[in-house]
């Protein structure tokens, strides 16, 4: 099905915008701006490449089991992301990053079990609420100077 082609191929799309996350430790273990954009962009150009590996669905239950995955090369993104300790000056905003990256998290659980269920009008509008998420990522990501995660 081209449309459970078009939706994973979004999902992955979210999953690597956001797909990245955030921040604690001490003042001795905060990056710079560049040594965080650096890092951050390092490990979404990852997600991005493991998640675009994945074969394009044909069905909603290929949708569902591919979203899984994607969920998985995701979270690792964010923990990776959650081992960096970004500059105080950016510290809000890169914390927020994360928080939208867990709220994707959870809607790419979501999404995998509406496929499931064989629900195309919610994973439609979960992807929907995905790429809102994502807008909102990928303008921090950009804030901070990680362009791999706000694409």
């Amino acid at each position: 099905m081209r449309r459970s082609s078009a939706l994973l191929g979004t999902v992955a799309l979210l999953a690597v915008a956001a797909g990245c996350g955030g921040g604690g430790g001490n003042d001795a273990d905060r990056l710079t701006r560049a040594q965080l954009a650096t890092r951050a962009n390092v490990i979404c150009a990852r997600v991005h490449r493991e998640t675009n590996a994945l074969p394009e669905p044909k069905t909603l239950d290929q949708l569902a089991d591919g979203t899984g995955k994607v969920k998985k090369i995701f979270d690792e993104g964010i923990a990776d992301m959650k081992e960096l300790v970004p500059p105080e000056a950016i510290e809000d905003d890169f914390n927020e990053f994360i928080e939208i990256s867990e709220r994707e998290s959870e809607l790419l659980t979501e999404i995998s079990s509406a496929a499931r269920d064989g629900d195309r009008a919610e994973v439609r509008r979960l992807v929907a609420e995905g790429e809102r998420e994502d807008n909102r990522a990928d303008s921090l990501a950009r804030s901070f100077g990680a362009r791999q995660c706000a694409t």
